[in-house]
């Protein structure tokens, strides 16, 4: 459980140093995800800590996969998806 949580607080720290359009992008989806309006590392943490293993696996996997998105996809096609997701 250590290396998950360890994996983690790294993605986060990771998303921060983000341009800030991958940035609040990667941030709103979490907001989104978690159901939290407002977020920090610590309370993703916390959160996660509650779970089995399996859960807690799955979505480091998850959220990962969501930071790589956003540090590599086009801007153009951040400003798409945010643009459709305000439409909602």
């Amino acid at each position: 459980m250590d290396s998950l949580v360890t994996s983690l607080r790294d993605i986060l720290l990771h998303a921060d140093l983000l341009i800030s359009q991958r940035r609040e992008f990667f941030w709103d989806w979490l907001r989104d995800h978690f159901k939290i309006t407002n977020i920090n590392n610590e309370q993703i943490v916390a959160r996660l800590l509650t779970q089995d293993i399996e859960t807690v696996a799955q979505e480091v996997k998850t959220i990962s996969e969501e930071y790589e998105w956003c540090r590599t996809t086009s801007l153009r096609e951040i400003e798409r998806m945010k643009k459709k997701h305000a439409s909602y």
